[in-house]
């Protein structure tokens, strides 16, 4: 009721009735399931198991038994897309089509160091779990 006001007095007469449930393409039943008009999210496959086919980890280093960030920025496209996490390179094209947040919040960092803004949003034990 509060919403329903709040949205009459900002659009006056353009306020048109409508149902959440129909705009989410009946998605908001209660049921914890994979988003239909969106990336997704991080809890429709949290109980899963296995890591994604392709989400290979190696560190990253200077040189010696570990990948320069040089060869990281060369995997930089949707077809070989490369991200570091924490000091580990993440091998994460096979990943992309699968992540809740969609492909493009991983191919923005794609071939960078995406620590930083990884760890803004998800929580720490998130990698080891795909």
């Amino acid at each position: 009721v509060a919403a329903q006001a709040c949205c009459k007095y900002m659009l006056g007469s353009d306020m048109k009735p409508t149902s959440l449930k129909d705009l989410s393409g009946g998605g908001l039943t209660g049921d914890v399931q994979g988003s239909k008009l969106s990336g997704g999210s991080y809890e429709d496959t949290m109980n899963k198991s296995a890591a994604p086919a392709g989400a290979a980890v190696a560190p990253v280093a200077g040189g010696v038994g570990g990948i320069t960030m040089d060869e990281v920025a060369k995997h930089n496209t949707k077809a070989d897309c490369w991200v570091v996490v924490a000091g580990q390179v993440l091998n994460v094209t096979s990943f992309l089509s699968e992540h809740p947040g969609g492909e493009l919040a991983i191919l923005t960092f794609a071939g960078k160091d995406a620590t930083e803004e990884f760890n803004m949003i998800h929580p720490s034990d998130v990698i080891g779990k795909y």
